[in-house]
């Protein structure tokens, strides 16, 4: 993208028509292309939601295991998910019992699947089986996260930028301005969490 910019700044000041039809030619290549992508996901829409269910369901696999997890990255993400968008599992609590080695057949989630009120609870999370358990979210973070994705358009891209910023180890601070916690009184609770 540097060499373009460069191409066509260059092609403007030498007055270079070559350098200004390479400069126009790169920028036809490139809206063709951003015209192919976003007509390729309106049509694969379904696939791109099946294959992230299933790379999500993998996750859960690999929560916690030091073999598969070795950095902790995977249990840091679906932690910070979980805990932002307050949900637990990809359809519910019952996704910890059947694909989590580390949860299977117990009956008990993650503490990040507690109610932010009662996350520091020792009766939420690992130590009571979530079916009688009234401190744990029962939403799935899958339709939750499609049901911003469809009411908010805008407001999905400010809360992936301002998680990114916290994901990264930047401080926090950073999305108290983010545009995502001014628009949407309803999300804001939810955009909130993590700041």
């Amino acid at each position: 993208l540097l060499l373009i910019g460069l191409c066509g700044f260059m092609g403007a000041c030498c007055e270079a028509m070559i350098l200004l039809k390479a400069y126009m030619g790169f920028l036809i290549v490139i809206m063709l292309l951003e015209i192919i992508m976003a007509v390729g996901c309106v049509a694969m829409k379904s696939t791109v939601e099946t294959y992230a269910t299933n790379r999500t369901i993998e996750m859960i696999g690999y929560y916690g295991v030091e073999a598969q997890d070795e950095a902790g990255v995977i249990t840091a993400t679906l932690d910070l998910v979980q805990e932002n968008f307050a949900c637990c599992g990809v359809d519910g609590p019952q996704d910890w019992n059947v694909y989590s080695a580390e949860y299977e057949g117990t009956f008990h989630v993650p503490t990040s699947c507690c109610k932010e009120a009662n996350r520091d609870d020792s009766t939420c999370g690992n130590a009571t089986v979530y079916t009688e358990n009234d401190y744990i979210n029962m939403d799935g973070c899958k339709n939750l996260s499609l049901e911003l994705y469809r009411d908010e358009p805008p407001l999905r891209w400010n809360l992936v930028r301002c998680d990114l910023h916290s994901t990264n180890f930047r401080s926090p601070d950073n999305c108290k301005d983010c545009p995502a916690l001014r628009a949407s009184p309803a999300r804001r609770t939810t955009a909130n969490r993590h700041i």
